[in-house]
C-alpha cells in the first residue's frame, strides 16, 4: 500500500478510482510486472473486479432495508448479494457511479421506497473506502496474476518495494530477525 500510496491518495481527492491508473501502470512495470499483464489485468479489473462497489451497494442496501424495518431471511438476503454483484458491475470508476448503482439495486429490488437514498447522499463523498479498495484490488490483482503466470521480475519488486519495507520493518529488512 505504501508503493502506491501516491496513487492512494489521487483516488482520495478526486473519488474516482480511474484517475489512479497512468501512475499505476508505471508502477507496476517498474516493479517488476510485465506491460502485457499489467494493461490487461488493470483494464479488466477496472471493469470487472470492483469489490469496493459491490461491498458498498451489498452494505448500503442492507442497512436502507434494516432502517425501513424490513425483515430479510437467508434466501432474500443471498439474492440482495447477488444482484448487487451483478449490478457493480455496471458500475464505472468514476465518481458518484456506485451511488447510481446502487438506486439501480434498490429500484430493482424493490423492498423500500427509493426516497430513502436520500439519507446517503449526505455521506455520499465520504465514502471513498470503495474506490480506494478497487485501486488496491486491481493492483494487487495484477502482481499475483504475474507471479502465477511465471513473468513477474522478483528481483525488480524487491528493489521496489525496499526503501518501504525497511522503513515499515528496519529489523527484518536489515537482517536482525
Amino acid at each position: 500500500i505504501a508503493y502506491i500510496k501516491a496513487e492512494l491518495c489521487l483516488v482520495a481527492f478526486t473519488g474516482a478510482s480511474v484517475a489512479a491508473l497512468p501512475g499505476l501502470i508505471e508502477k507496476l512495470e517498474r516493479a517488476g510486472c510485465t506491460p502485457r499483464v499489467v494493461r490487461l489485468v488493470l483494464s479488466t479489473g477496472y471493469t470487472f473486479n470492483l469489490a469496493g462497489s459491490n461491498i458498498y451497494v451489498t452494505c448500503a442496501a442492507v442497512f436502507l432495508v434494516q432502517l425501513a424495518g424490513v425483515a430479510l431471511d437467508g434466501s432474500q438476503l443471498l439474492v440482495l448479494l447477488s444482484i448487487a454483484l451483478l449490478t457493480s458491475l455496471g458500475s464505472t470508476s468514476a465518481a458518484g457511479s456506485a451511488f447510481l448503482t446502487l438506486t439501480a439495486t434498490m429500484a430493482g429490488l424493490n423492498l423500500v421506497p427509493l426516497e430513502a437514498l436520500g439519507l446517503l447522499i449526505g455521506v455520499e463523498r465520504l465514502m471513498k473506502c470503495r474506490s480506494l479498495t478497487n485501486v488496491i484490488g486491481n493492483t494487487l490483482a495484477c502482481v499475483v496474476i504475474s507471479a502465477w503466470s511465471g513473468v513477474l521480475d522478483r528481483a525488480a519488486l524487491r528493489e521496489a518495494l525496499a526503501p518501504r519495507l525497511q522503513t515499515a520493518f528496519p529489523d527484518t529488512v536489515a537482517g536482525k530477525r
